[in-house]
């Protein structure tokens, strides 16, 4: 067989070996600590899981519609980014300046308030509390109502922070738990009105 295949038969014996070895000593450790041994294939495992995930996600095919059930409306988004980027988180809308501005509160014009997000601001948050982000001061509004999320891959996107039976978040006039944010949307909180704008 010659010397090649010499070395490869006694690497193929010891692989076996090894092998064995292993599931005697995982075979073992499970009968005396099972919870032991499970813990221990998930931390061994969830790396590999996690660098899958992030690696389908990013080949994903760009033009391929991405469904989501919301509340009763269904939302159906390209993943592809305008600008004509092919889908690369640069084409994103979440890398554009928005703007939230108030157009009613209530019986007042709100219009006086608005608010941007800054370069890094990922989160924003809106409400009647004073440590809001987009503090509103109506009592049909909820201490904390919705939350604005910027995200690279879907743009920018509003949940509803209020329980299912408080004064609900509507974006164009549906309700929704969860949704995503297009330039010119209108979003009412209980009486108050916003409207969302993209600037940049």
């Amino acid at each position: 067989m010659g010397a090649v295949g010499d070395i490869w038969l006694s690497v193929t014996e010891f692989v076996q070996q090894a092998a064995g070895a292993i599931g005697a000593a995982v075979g073992l450790g499970y009968d005396t600590a099972p919870a032991l041994i499970f813990g221990l294939a998930v931390i061994v495992a969830l790396p590999a899981l996690m660098i899958g995930g992030m690696l389908l996600r990013r080949v994903a095919p760009d033009d391929v519609p991405q469904t989501s059930k919301v509340g009763q409306t269904q939302i159906v988004a390209m993943k592809s980014g305008s600008g004509g980027s092919g889908g690369t988180a640069k084409g994103s809308p979440a890398f554009a300046a928005a703007t939230l501005s108030v157009q009613a509160e209530g019986d007042s014009d709100g219009s006086a308030k608005a608010y941007t997000f800054g370069d890094g601001q990922m989160v924003m948050r809106i409400g009647r509390e004073a440590d809001n982000d987009l503090r509103l001061e109506h009592p049909t509004v909820h201490r904390y109502h919705a939350m604005v999320q910027r995200d690279f891959e879907e743009g920018y996107l509003i949940s509803d922070l209020a329980n299912p039976g408080g004064n609900g978040v509507f974006v164009n006039g549906t309700r929704v738990s969860h949704g995503k944010l297009s330039d010119g949307d209108e979003i009412t909180l209980g009486e108050a009105r916003l409207k969302f704008e993209i600037v940049g």
